[in-house]
């Protein structure tokens, strides 16, 4: 049984493709090569809550003006290699088409309402990642946490690193962790869990290209070593053997804090070190679990975890110990969701079907809870400078912070509640098929088009320099000769009620996920 949806994505920014409490709506005024003379800007709805896209029609065809626009791009391709319609977007694109900032306050006037997101409703959790936070809302349904110092303590340890364990068992700031325990234990076995305090985990792929060292296990290896299990034991002893060494000739005389700043080892040797020196802070028999994903000689998923604890050594180094290791068949990606997903419905009264239903519904609803960060809402209903370019179907694509550096046309993003994107949508439906009612939706596209219509002339102008004069020579007329065929407007560009005609620079309205994941306070800037 597969608990994934369809489209299933589980890397770290799935995130921003799957969530669904946050939309983008983005601005655009774009180059537009009309399929007929006259045109009229049309909604649509996409195949989700909140999606929409606002543009000229993106196909069906005219005689005569397909005739007309026909010669005009063959004009002057012989002496320039290029034709007249590549040389007008090669003018737009030196003119820097830009949304002026008077339409930003326009815009913002419009997404305006009510800001809240529900998603944020766990409580206090100290995980960011959207497949942690998925582990820790399935551990939940399993049970309900429990909290002891012990769990507190290892969270709260002073003079260590800022990074901690992905989950603490029986923490209070891990509401799934209690639920975790109980399916591993269910997976593994009592005494494979017994002492283990704390579990590290990763959704990164198996074998040699691995980010995560204990995951670099391939088909040679578990020849070699008779099995996968054999194999994925192996790796990790000789890792921890290297890091072990390596650790023996600076942990003596060097404080902590000191050993994690500075050691002239990767980051791999720092993460170790805090971890270990949290369980001999906690004493006794603790120890922490590290989960991998691995594939077995047919290349099937499966999961890899290995029980880690730390003792001191005579020169008060700290020494890495592999105390057992488990690889099981859980189904999926081998990751820490599927083994939840595979032992967690016996620690509910749920059927099957409701099961699944569940398992789907939380890998929707941890999206939608990673995305809603504190820094991204207290941003929503800004406007933010971003790139576009406008894709065959006459839709935007969006770049925000270091991808709208690719040459793309100046837009205007907001980020905004799905609710209000939704509302949004109807009501520009309503006014495009009457631009007689008034507000701040009429006022929007008032200037929208306003904009536009100003652009459209100084890009006519700047076009005639190019291409022969074509600009000026194409000034459309009803006149059926040859010289006659033209497709730019001769005087002033004025859009009237929605509706354009000829050669324009036009307006595309876009509203999807888009660009949501660079807008955290940091990446984005604000107009």
């Amino acid at each position: 049984m597969s608990f994934y949806p369809d489209d299933v994505r589980i890397d770290a920014r799935r995130s921003a493709q799957q969530q669904r409490v946050l939309r983008s709506i983005t601005i655009g005024l774009q180059p537009y090569l009309p399929f007929t003379q006259k045109y009229k800007l049309q909604a649509t709805q996409g195949g989700e809550p909140g999606y929409f896209n606002v543009a000229p029609p993106a196909g069906g065809s005219d005689g005569p003006w397909q005739m007309r626009t026909s010669f005009y791009q063959s004009w002057g391709r012989k002496q320039q290699q290029i034709n007249s319609w590549e040389n007008a977007q090669r003018t737009s694109k030196q003119m820097g088409i830009n949304p002026t900032k008077t339409l930003a306050r326009y815009f913002k006037d419009v997404i305006s309402g009510d800001m809240s997101v529900s998603a944020r409703d766990m409580g206090k959790m100290s995980q960011s990642d959207v497949n942690e936070i998925l582990d820790q809302m399935v551990g939940r349904v399993i049970a309900e946490p429990k909290s002891t110092q012990l769990g507190d303590d290892i969270r709260n340890m002073k003079n260590l690193s800022s990074q901690n364990f992905d989950v603490v068992f029986n923490s209070e700031s891990d509401p799934g962790s209690t639920g975790m325990f109980k399916a591993m234990e269910a997976e593994f076995g009592q005494k494979f869990m017994k002492g283990a305090v704390a579990l590290e985990t990763t959704v990164a792929k198996a074998g040699n290209q691995s980010s995560k060292l204990f995951a670099r296990v391939n088909k040679e290896d578990i020849k070699a070593a008779g099995s996968l299990r054999n194999a994925f034991k192996s790796k990790i002893e000789q890792e921890l053997a290297k890091m072990n060494s390596s650790i023996a000739k600076y942990g003596k005389t060097t404080p902590f804090r000191k050993i994690y700043e500075d050691y002239p080892v990767g980051n791999f040797t720092r993460e170790m070190l805090d971890r270990g020196t949290r369980m001999l802070r906690i004493g006794g028999n603790a120890s922490y679990l590290y989960q991998v994903k691995l594939r077995d000689e047919k290349g099937n998923p499966r999961i890899g975890v290995a029980k880690l604890a730390a003792q001191r050594t005579r020169d008060a180094a700290i020494k890495f110990i592999l105390r057992d290791v488990r690889v099981a068949d859980v189904g999926g990606f081998g990751g820490i969701f599927d083994l939840l997903a595979k032992q967690g419905r016996q620690f509910t009264d749920m059927t099957a079907k409701e099961w699944k239903d569940k398992m789907h519904d939380l890998f929707f609803a941890s999206a939608d809870y990673a995305i809603a960060t504190e820094a991204r809402m207290g941003q929503a209903g800004e406007v933010f400078s971003s790139s576009v370019s406008l894709n065959t179907e006459n839709m935007l694509g969006v770049y925000i912070g270091e991808a709208s550096k690719m040459g793309n046309q100046a837009g205007l993003t907001a980020i905004t509640p799905t609710t209000i994107a939704q509302g949004l949508s109807k009501q520009i439906e309503d006014y495009l098929k009457d631009p007689i009612m008034q507000g701040q939706l009429s006022d929007f596209f008032q200037q929208l088009l306003k904009e536009s219509g100003k652009l459209t002339d100084i890009w006519r102008e700047k076009a005639r320099d190019v291409g022969k004069g074509a600009s000026k020579l194409f000034g459309y007329k009803d006149g059926l000769s040859i010289k006659d065929k033209g497709v730019w407007t001769p005087m002033p560009y004025k859009w009237n009620d929605n509706i354009g005609q000829n050669l324009s620079i036009s307006p595309f309205l876009t509203s999807r996920r888009a660009g949501i994941y660079a807008i955290d306070g940091k990446r984005a800037s604000v107009l």
